[in-house]
């Protein structure tokens, strides 16, 4: 009897060995399985982080041409504003001459009516 019980014992303490073993080489199965897939994660955050700085870069090139342009329209605005402030000018400067023509026309035509002279 004892006997049988000392082989159960050693049985149960091979059984409980074997399934230690077992189930811990299941868990490293599984860890290795879990790093695995961390990996493909880590790799596709990876490439999506070099996809945004691209896209980072691209975005900034275009800022940057765009507040180029805008500094252009803004150049192209002034000028045209300042060539109307000299057309403006100009055209007041040929009324004030238009007037001061015609004021002096008829001076010329008053005086030639007082003195009875005629234009041929």
């Amino acid at each position: 009897m004892l006997l049988n019980c000392l082989k159960n014992n050693i049985w149960l303490i091979i059984s409980k060995n074997y399934l230690e073993s077992l189930v811990q080489s299941l868990v490293e199965k599984k860890l290795l399985l879990v790093n695995e897939r961390i990996n493909l994660i880590e790799n596709k955050v990876n490439d999506i982080d070099e996809k945004v700085k691209r896209i980072d870069v691209r975005t900034t090139t275009i800022e940057s041409g765009l507040l180029e342009q805008k500094q252009k329209l803004n150049k192209f605005e002034d000028d045209l504003k300042a060539l109307k402030t000299d057309a403006e000018k100009i055209q007041d400067s040929i009324d004030n001459n238009q007037s001061s023509t015609m004021t002096a026309i008829n001076k010329i035509l008053t005086a030639l009516s007082q003195t009875n002279l005629t234009i041929k």
